[in-house]
């Protein structure tokens, strides 16, 4: 049995875990007879201006499958009576007040969604025991200490979003454990050590996400008028990307600013026949770019601005002509400015060309990117509709004249250069 309320407003909001956020934009008054519905199996009241503490009634709905408390303004400490509620699989407590410390059991759940909340403490070693997680979701939190290295024990985890914490130390290499992981955010903590070549052992993997260029809380913290959750936490890993990372099949966005790597530039990226965004910008990376990158024909966005130790000629097989944002800038790049290769290029990527998908991490992330990046915060100066080019040449040792604008036709609505 379901038992939802009906809203008139849905907005997107990708990093939450269901996909749609439900708007509903007033007060709710429960009803009081929903708590003596033996066989309710969903309960949905998520942004529904509820107070107070977690409800206690709750606890006598046996049958409870999915708790949908989300966006509301719960407080207090999670409840040791959620453990006797052994049906659930979902719960979603995001967008709350609620503080403290997560208790281990909540590893035999389905899906987590705990972030934007004022939960802290360290993460429970045990979470992993007896693993059914399928999404963990606890970004936006002041949780701190170590990644759990018993979350490798979740054999089904597909989404672990831990980005915007106070995490300290390596990642685990038991995260290297999980085949069916497709997202794995980490930014925005103070993680440190060396990228764990186990990662290329995550076959399923698609998006990476090492540290950012911006909080992905900040529309919601000036929302909700607060701003105490936007942190400038950054992550210091030592060394460079295993070449097992670049090579995974199905990685779709590598996305790493700011993360202090170093090293050579990646030269191996594999067949490389799904990536799409990759932003290496910001490092200490040195050496040259790679003709692999040139075989990764999905990709649109690619920025490696500011490593100033990038060095030798740009070859003309990279697809620049099909790119929408291509950026190395401030590089000790020279030679000349090759007229590339004009291809024929895929659909141009717009605004509305990622749909979110409940349940869909993948989805989501491409979506918040695609908005953010394309034609969101980055651009919102110049205005209009369409797709926006931002192709960056500019602080390298180049010579000569540019010869032809590297934009294929498919590309040439807007541009910046």
């Amino acid at each position: 049995m379901l038992f939802s309320f009906s809203c008139s407003d849905y907005s997107v909001f990708p990093f939450y875990g269901f996909g749609i956020r439900r708007d509903c934009g007033e007060n709710l008054v429960v009803p009081a007879e929903i708590w003596e519905i033996e066989n309710l199996e969903v309960l949905d009241l998520e942004n529904s201006l509820l107070s107070g503490s977690l409800p206690v009634s709750v606890s006598g709905l046996k049958n409870l499958r999915v708790l949908n408390l989300g966006f509301n303004n719960i407080t207090g400490e999670i409840p040791n009576w959620l453990s006797s509620l052994k049906q659930v699989e979902i719960l979603n407590l995001a967008g709350n007040l609620v503080s403290g410390t997560i208790p281990g059991y909540f590893g035999r759940f389905r899906g987590v969604y705990l972030s934007f909340t004022s939960l802290s403490g360290l993460l429970p070693p045990d979470i992993g025991e007896g693993c059914n997680l399928e999404h963990l979701d606890l970004s936006g939190n002041n949780f701190v200490g170590q990644i759990p290295a018993s979350l490798g024990n979740c054999c089904q985890l597909r989404s672990l979003l831990l980005y915007t914490n106070l995490l300290e130390e390596r990642i685990p290499r038991e995260i290297g454990l999980l085949q069916n992981l497709e997202v794995l955010d980490v930014s925005g903590n103070s993680l440190s050590g060396p990228i764990p070549v186990e990662l290329g052992n995550c076959s399923e993997l698609t998006v990476l996400v090492l540290s950012n260029m911006f909080n992905p809380y900040d529309d919601l913290a000036m929302a909700k008028g607060d701003q105490s959750i936007v942190k400038d936490d950054f992550n210091f890993y030592q060394g460079g990307i295993p070449y097992e990372i670049t090579k995974l099949p199905k990685l779709r966005v590598l996305w790493a600013p700011r993360a202090t790597l170093e090293g050579n530039l990646p030269s191996d990226w594999g067949a490389c026949d799904n990536l799409e965004m990759v932003n290496l910008a910001q490092k200490f990376f040195a050496g040259e770019i790679s003709i692999s990158i040139s075989r990764c024909k999905k990709l649109r966005y690619l920025d490696l601005s500011s490593n100033k130790r990038l060095a030798g000629e740009l070859i003309e097989e990279l697809a620049v002509p099909c790119m929408s944002v291509f950026d190395v800038s401030e590089n000790s790049l020279s030679g000349s400015i090759p007229r590339f290769y004009n291809r024929g290029c895929p659909n141009v990527l717009t605004s509305d060309s990622y749909s979110v998908e409940p349940f869909n991490p993948t989805s989501a992330y491409l979506s918040f990117l695609a908005r953010k990046v394309i034609v969101g915060t980055y651009f919102e100066f110049f205005g209009g509709d369409g797709p926006i080019l931002f192709h960056n040449f500019g602080d390298n040792n180049f010579t000569g004249s540019v010869l032809s604008m590297p934009i294929a036709p498919q590309r040439s609505r807007k541009q910046i250069s």
